[in-house]
C-alpha cells in the first residue's frame, strides 16, 4: 500500500491505523459558531460564540476485510473522544467521528467502502 496515497488515524496513545485515502471530491464545510439576530432597531448583529472549525465527508473506497476491521476497532476505541487524523497530503488534524455508526457496503468480493463525517479541529483541508 506503500505506492499509493493514504490517511491515517490514531487514538492518543493508541495504535495507529492507515488506509487508502478518500475518494476525490470530499464534501468540506467551514463552521462558525454564531449568534445571529436583530436590534430593536432593524441592525443585523452578528456574535461569535466559539472557533471556527471544518466538517468534511470522506468516502473510502475498496477497504479490504481486514482495513475494515481496523475501522470498527478505532472507531470502537475514540468512542465519541477527538484522535488525530492525517490526509494524503500529510497534514495532522485532531478529529472527531461525527456518525454513531459506520455503514460499510460490500463494493466486491472482501472488499468495503464507507463514508465518514468527520469535525476537523484546524484549518487547511
Amino acid at each position: 500500500m506503500s505506492n499509493y496515497p493514504t490517511i491515517t488515524m490514531q487514538k492518543s496513545g493508541g495504535t495507529e491505523y492507515t488506509f487508502p485515502a478518500p475518494a476525490p471530491g470530499s464534501d468540506i464545510n467551514v463552521v462558525r459558531q454564531q449568534a445571529i439576530g436583530n436590534t430593536a432597531g432593524g441592525d443585523l448583529v452578528i456574535y461569535d460564540k466559539g472557533a471556527e472549525y471544518y466538517e468534511i465527508t470522506i468516502t473510502l473506497n475498496m477497504l479490504s476485510a481486514t482495513e475494515k476491521v481496523n475501522l470498527q476497532t478505532h472507531f470502537t476505541a475514540v468512542a465519541g473522544g477527538s484522535f488525530t487524523y492525517v490526509d494524503s497530503s500529510g497534514n495532522s488534524y485532531t478529529a472527531y467521528f461525527l456518525t454513531a455508526s459506520l455503514p460499510f457496503t460490500q463494493v466486491a468480493t472482501g472488499f468495503y467502502g464507507v463514508i465518514l463525517p468527520l469535525r476537523l479541529s484546524s484549518a487547511g483541508v
